[in-house]
Order: structure tokens, then C-alpha cells, then sequence
């Protein structure tokens, strides 16, 4: 995480205020946010839900891998419990003034950076 957010400085990112979470948390939470976009998009621009999905499933995936090596016994309960309250938090009753929010935008750029750094698929298939 110090190497993370070193870099993420040094790379001039604004962090969220929970990226002092754990990273398989943080990782869960990016998760949640392209579930959500992708729900957002699903009419206006399809063409971008093969990648938030895969970003979806790739930073899930690394979210349970981690929580195993973090010591959850049962990780992929642990991170599908957070998954839960995730995606309730990222899904309000106007998701779009969600993601116009400078919450929702510094999360965008967290999680694109966390990502890269975990070597993992993001949005529009940088990695």
C-alpha cells in the first residue's frame, strides 16, 4: 500500500479519503464502481460494458486473492459481503449525480492507478 500511495502521489492522484482501507477493501470498492457505471451505461454507451465488467470481475478476483493472503479465512464470503455494501453506497437514487461527484471522480483515478500498479484491466483495456 506505501508503494501504492507513494506513487499515486508522485503521479500527482488525488486519493480518496478510504484509500487507507485495506487494499482487498479498496479493490472491492473499485469493483463496486464499475458494477455501477456499467449500470449507468448499459443504454447510452454499451459499447463500454465488455471492459467495465472485466475491470468488475479482474479487481474482484484480485480483492479475494488478497483477502485470503490478509487472513480471512473465507475470503470470498468477506469480499462479497463488502461487495454488498459497496454497491449500495456507489447505487443512490441519482447514480449520475454520483458520478459528477469529486468523490466519484477521485475514486476513478484511484482505482485506474491501483489497477496499473496490481497489473489488473481497467476501463478502455489499459492496463
Amino acid at each position: 500500500m506505501r508503494i501504492l500511495l507513494r506513487a499515486a502521489v508522485f503521479a500527482g492522484l488525488a486519493l480518496p479519503a478510504q484509500a487507507s482501507q485495506p487494499i482487498s477493501e479498496s479493490l472491492t470498492e473499485c469493483a463496486a464502481i464499475y458494477q455501477m457505471s456499467a449500470e449507468i451505461l448499459m443504454e447510452r454507451r454499451p459499447d463500454v460494458l465488455p471492459d467495465l465488467l472485466a475491470s468488475r470481475d479482474a479487481f474482484r478476483a484480485e480483492a479475494t486473492a488478497l483477502a485470503s493472503k490478509e487472513g480471512h479465512r473465507d475470503a470470498k464470503s468477506h469480499v462479497a459481503g463488502i461487495y454488498r455494501t459497496k454497491v449500495e453506497k456507489w447505487n443512490p437514487a441519482h447514480p449520475v449525480r454520483v458520478m459528477m461527484s469529486e468523490d466519484y471522480k477521485d475514486w476513478a483515478k484511484y482505482c485506474r492507478a491501483l489497477g496499473k500498479n496490481r497489473g489488473l484491466a481497467v476501463p478502455g483495456g489499459r492496463r
